[in-house]
């Protein structure tokens, strides 16, 4: 996976090189609130990162999660996400930031600068089954449905929320997910987030975590992250570090 990953960002600079336009872009990388923004008609947006997970045991997962995001319409994307790596079984099971090793997701906007309502966005995902010959427990066709919103606060405030459900994706048990973050524009190509997510899941506690980050527009289509989390009230304490670089391809 680890050699995917660099095989993609090669590609991508070598795709930057061509082309001098730049595209401004909006990411759901680094917070763990969904984006209600989507990628324009026929725009390729590439967003990755290496996370870096502690679990209670003292053991480590080092994960790399992937992003392809692909404009089909006005109101739809479609895309893959890739979560690989080190521990990446127990990472999937036990965390509130994961999702699936291989899935397919499709976001649709409802809803988009309302005079006074928040900007919606539908989002889910679907589980593939072409990683399961690692997974000891099989390949399920789990699926997640998500609910996003944006506020928009002036010029450098937004503030976003998510709620929904995801099928575990090892199991037939369905968690109930609450996401949202706090975003804060420090200056033209710098934003700066902290956020609360958690998970809800029937005869377990609910799993609370904050994170916080930042993100930077080194030109307006290439941006770097930042972000650490780590859960809060809850006695298995797991905290993870992540790194991130996206890019969205000209056209």
């Amino acid at each position: 996976m680890m050699r995917i990953v660099i095989l993609v960002l090669v590609w991508s600079g070598c795709l930057l090189n061509a082309y001098s336009q730049e595209k401004e872009m909006n990411t759901d990388r680094p917070d763990q609130t969904e984006e209600t923004h989507l990628v324009d008609k026929g725009q390729l947006q590439i967003e990755t990162g290496l996370l870096y997970n502690k679990f209670d045991t003292g053991r480590t997962a080092l994960i790399s999660r992937t992003g392809i995001r692909y404009g089909i319409s006005k109101k739809f994307e479609a895309g893959l996400l890739a979560e690989q790596g080190r521990e990446r079984d127990r990472y999937i099971e036990e965390t509130v930031q994961s999702t699936y090793p291989l899935a397919l997701r499709i976001k649709a906007s409802l809803l988009e600068n309302h005079q006074w309502l928040p900007d919606i966005t539908l989002i889910g995902y679907l589980q593939l089954p072409y990683t399961s010959q690692y997974t000891k427990e099989g390949w399920r066709r789990s699926a997640s449905v998500l609910a996003a919103f944006l506020h928009e606060v002036g010029k450098d405030w937004k503030i976003e929320y998510n709620a929904g459900f995801q099928q575990e994706a090892f199991g037939p048990d369905m968690t109930w997910l609450v996401n949202g973050s706090v975003h804060y524009k420090l200056v033209e190509k710098a934003e700066v987030f902290a956020g609360y997510f958690s998970q809800f899941q029937s005869q377990k506690a609910p799993f609370h975590n904050i994170d916080a980050g930042i993100q930077y527009k080194i030109k307006e289509n290439i941006q770097i992250d930042l972000a650490g989390a780590s859960s809060i009230l809850h006695d298995e304490q797991n905290w993870f570090v992540t790194i991130g670089f996206s890019i969205a391809i000209p056209k």
